[in-house]
């Protein structure tokens, strides 16, 4: 014999209820804005992808998909794990792009300082010709 409970009645106080009720609890989390959600795409992009950013904030690929599709509000939790791992895919970035310029630039040539006439490149093609 399968018996159903009737969910608790809380008593009204004339106030605002502090929690809010809906049928999927996790789905009353978070902000639904666009901008959240635009910032969330952009930064999926820029990751490799929505897999990359679904591992940085630690949610599954469908959750990620979820808040982009106004489905779940977007945390503030969720935005600053997604900071963090652009900071870093931009630390790591700069650092490459560091160790390239290193490739291509002998030491000698870094310590070198060009005057503004070595640097106008409209004047020197015109000396050119």
């Amino acid at each position: 014999m399968t018996r159903s409970l009737a969910p608790p009645v809380r008593p009204r106080t004339g106030q605002a209820d502090a929690v809010v009720c809906t049928g999927k609890p996790a789905h009353s989390r978070g902000v639904i804005k666009i901008g959240r959600m635009q910032g969330l795409d952009t930064a999926a992009k820029l990751l490799g992808g929505q897999q990359a950013l679904g591992n940085a904030i630690g949610i599954e690929t469908r959750s990620l998909r979820a808040k982009l599709n106004a489905e779940r509000g977007i945390t503030d939790g969720d935005v600053r794990l997604t900071i963090t791992a652009l900071e870093c895919k931009a630390k790591r970035m700069l650092a490459h792009v560091e160790k390239l310029r290193r490739e291509i630039i002998p030491e000698s040539t870094n310590l070198h300082t060009f005057t503004p006439e070595q640097l106008d490149i409209e004047n020197a093609i015109e000396a050119k010709q």
